[in-house]
């Protein structure tokens, strides 16, 4: 029998602003929220509900660059802004909502607030998740006591590189993987072979695979330039939709807190 191919971490990719590019990192510590500095921010409406790509394609222009303590946000027309990697914890406290979860959140100033209202022409403020947090990942898959950031719904989403390339050879106009938003990016295994995955192991982290992602419009728009076309939900449809969704990559929660993950882990796969 031939050997099994071994799943390795290819990319390790964090979200500081949700909605906004990412920043691949080397390592990720696991905090309670999930991977560190993921998602803690987020931009919301003057009425506190969360925005997304979703609703505002164009949160897709803004990048993020790390720097020595702050995240630099740019944009090709509004400049850049920087934001503390700390977090704003003196900030303003105000509740926000995202996918019906009430959360108290800090309000990261009137400097940020403009920023990102010119840039997406939009009454807009910046908030920041503090420590003390409470907002529960889904309970139907999730242990009491699991907390996520302001991720929709779980801590790390996985994905498998190989997926998507074969998705691609479907294509008439292949996809990048960053349509995809995966935290964790996986080579060495495949196509579609985390489907069948319970738990991935480095020597440090576990990730429990508890629930295929079901996608939404953003796979559809472009994240650098947030135009949308039809593909690839049109083909994805053909073969992966189940129950009236469309299922890529792999919900996971990260455990235990403090434990690291590398670009270049070998993870240990058990089957569910």
């Amino acid at each position: 029998m031939p050997d099994q191919p071994t799943p390795t971490v290819a990319r390790l990719t964090v979200f500081p602003v949700k909605g906004l590019r990412g920043v691949d990192v080397p390592e990720a510590r696991v905090t309670p929220f999930g991977l560190e500095q993921d998602r803690r921010y987020m931009l919301v409406g003057p009425e506190g509900r969360f925005l997304s790509q979703r609703s505002h394609p164009a949160m897709t222009r803004f990048s993020v660059e790390p720097e020595s303590d702050t995240w630099r946000i740019h944009h090709p027309d509004a400049g850049s802004l920087p934001v503390p990697r700390a977090g704003v914890p003196e900030g303003e406290a105000v509740d926000v909502e995202i996918w019906g979860d009430r959360v108290t959140a800090r309000h990261a100033g009137a400097q940020a607030a403009r920023y990102f209202s010119e840039a997406l022409e939009d009454d807009v403020r910046l908030v920041w998740m503090p420590e003390d947090a409470d907002r529960a990942a889904d309970p139907e898959f999730a242990g009491q006591g699991e907390r996520v950031s302001f991720a929709d719904g779980f801590p790390v989403l996985v994905l498998g590189m190989a997926s998507i390339a074969e998705l691609n050879t479907r294509l008439a106009e292949p996809v990048p993987l960053d349509r995809f938003r995966a935290n964790v990016l996986l080579e060495g295994s495949g196509a579609w072979e985390e489907d069948g995955w319970a738990r991935l192991q480095t020597d440090d982290v576990t990730l429990d695979l508890v629930k295929p992602c079901a996608r939404c419009v953003v796979i559809t728009t472009d994240q650098e330039t947030g135009v949308r076309s039809k593909e690839p939900t049109a083909t994805l449809a053909t073969y992966r939709k189940h129950d009236g969704k469309v299922l890529v990559g792999m919900n996971a929660l990260a455990s235990p807190v403090g434990g690291v993950i590398h670009q270049g882990d070998i993870l240990t796969a058990e089957l569910r």
